[in-house]
């Protein structure tokens, strides 16, 4: 009882604490809810049956230690109660840019003085085989931009410069047909995080794998996929709030995505080696012992007969 937890029903996300579940009824009960997407709060607790129920998954108030990220058992997301409220109020709060205004402006300062930044591109992923694109996403750890390239005309000159720039880094979910799309347009990508590439090298598995499969399988988060059908319908204007949040939902959990496959994947092993060479002679309580390792001899032997990996 108390537990965080984020249910995934057929057409909502909601957040909230699980009370109780009810054998007899098979029902469960889940208090101070709010929904995932609008960020609407439900003042009374909400009783749902066990079948209207997709998913349901723990959320952990501090990080969770795993030496494993492909694993799928777990039923714990893996981002804290604290980075889920973050990005639920990125989710909720996306800038929807349709002309070179200031609020246009605004998001490319807060982009260009980013250290990472999420992108896809709607509408941009055949590569050079795409038209001009529909819609350009670019998220930064707050905050979410919808850039509408159809009513731009174009990608603007100070997107372009942000996106041939060696900072910030580029995240990008299968970035090789994206890269084709900016390609075609003029733009040199550089400076690029695959959560794609960084998937395969943890799992071993070079199997496709979308967006939504990899937040689903690393994260636990269940998120909504961009069908074909979807992106035929982001060509028309205007859009709806729906369809622009779909698109936010593309890039919001790719920083976390892609730390989830760094940190705790391709880099564990070598912070687990930090680790334990800080600790080699620290731990000793022993200062003869500490003082002999410390000589320059010495040390070298201890070094040369350490274990990192």
């Amino acid at each position: 009882e108390g537990q965080k937890v984020l249910v995934q029903l057929h057409k909502k996300k909601l957040r909230g604490e699980f009370r109780e579940y009810n054998a007899g009824t098979q029902t469960i009960r889940v208090a101070n809810l709010m929904d995932f997407n609008t960020m609407r709060h439900y003042t009374r607790s909400a009783t749902f049956a066990i079948h209207e129920i997709i998913s349901i998954r723990a959320i952990e108030d501090a990080p969770m230690e795993s030496s494993d990220t492909s694993t799928e058992s777990s039923m714990t997301i893996a981002l804290t109660d604290e980075e889920i409220r973050v990005t639920q109020n990125a989710l909720c709060n996306f800038s929807y840019i349709t002309q070179s205004n200031k609020q246009y402006f605004a998001a490319v300062e807060e982009l260009k003085e980013s250290e990472k930044i999420a992108v896809d591109v709607i509408g941009g992923r055949k590569g050079r085989f795409s038209p001009q694109g529909s819609l350009l996403a670019m998220a930064t750890r707050k905050k979410i931009y919808i850039i509408d390239l159809k009513n731009l005309g174009c990608i603007p000159v100070e997107v372009k410069q942000i996106l041939e720039a060696r900072l910030p880094q580029k995240i990008i979910h299968d970035s090789c047909t994206v890269a084709d799309f900016f390609l075609a347009q003029g733009i040199h990508l550089a400076s690029i995080s695959d959560t794609w590439i960084a998937h395969t090298a943890v799992t071993g598995s070079t199997e496709p794998a979308s967006v939504r499969d990899c937040v689903l399988q690393h994260l636990k988060i269940p998120i909504t996929q961009i069908t074909d059908k979807d992106d035929v319908a982001f060509g028309a204007r205007p859009l709806n709030i729906d369809q622009c949040a779909l698109v936010a939902e593309q890039v919001a959990f790719l920083h976390h995505l892609n730390d989830r496959l760094l940190e705790g994947g391709l880099f564990k092993p070598f912070y687990d080696a930090c680790k334990a060479f800080k600790d080699g002679i620290a731990q000793h309580d022993d200062p003869t012992f500490v003082a002999v390792c410390v000589g320059a001899k010495r040390f070298q032997e201890f070094v040369e007969d350490f274990e990192l990996f």
